[in-house]
């Protein structure tokens, strides 16, 4: 049986399989939230096969982010139908998760992740950093409330180079 090009462990034999598009990236989520909380807001949209709350190594703290997968192609295009949504009273951004060779590829990726950011930095701090580069048509920092300063995460996208 082939694998999955994507080597996701699928077994398909598509230039992208299924399961890249039926997975979700959430970005935003509470610190406290974990898998189960994650499916008790999802499952809204559709059967769900997994989810994964992404954790600091060091503290096992939720860094702010996590993956759904859904068990088809229809709960993913749900719960993208609004790309903004509330959980446990934070505001989630929810976005189609991009598999890893694509997201490296540097002809096709627009977006870039950054990560460790020092919390006195604001979102036109990164925004005007990462200009130097090219133009940037998107720029997401979460906040924290609780502390009043960034995440220490952030997603950019610059325009494509033509």
């Amino acid at each position: 049986q082939l694998a999955c090009p994507l080597d996701l462990g699928c077994h398909s034999v598509h230039k992208l399989c299924a399961l890249c598009l039926w997975k979700i990236i959430v970005f935003g989520i509470p610190f406290e939230a974990n898998e189960e909380t994650l499916v008790t807001h999802f499952s809204q949209f559709g059967q769900i096969d997994s989810t994964e709350v992404m954790k600091d190594k060091f503290t096992g703290r939720s860094r702010g982010f996590g993956f759904v997968v859904f068990s088809s192609e229809e709960g993913a295009k749900g719960a993208l139908v609004s790309p903004t949504q509330s959980m446990d009273g934070r505001e989630i951004s929810v976005k189609a998760a991009v598999p890893r060779e694509e997201f490296r590829s540097p002809k096709e990726n627009k977006r870039i992740f950054v990560a460790r950011i020092p919390p006195e930095f604001s979102e036109e701090i990164v925004r005007r950093y990462f200009e130097q580069f090219g133009e940037v048509t998107d720029c997401y920092m979460p906040y924290d409330p609780v502390n009043k300063h960034g995440r220490g995460i952030a997603e950019t996208a610059k325009a494509h180079r033509g």
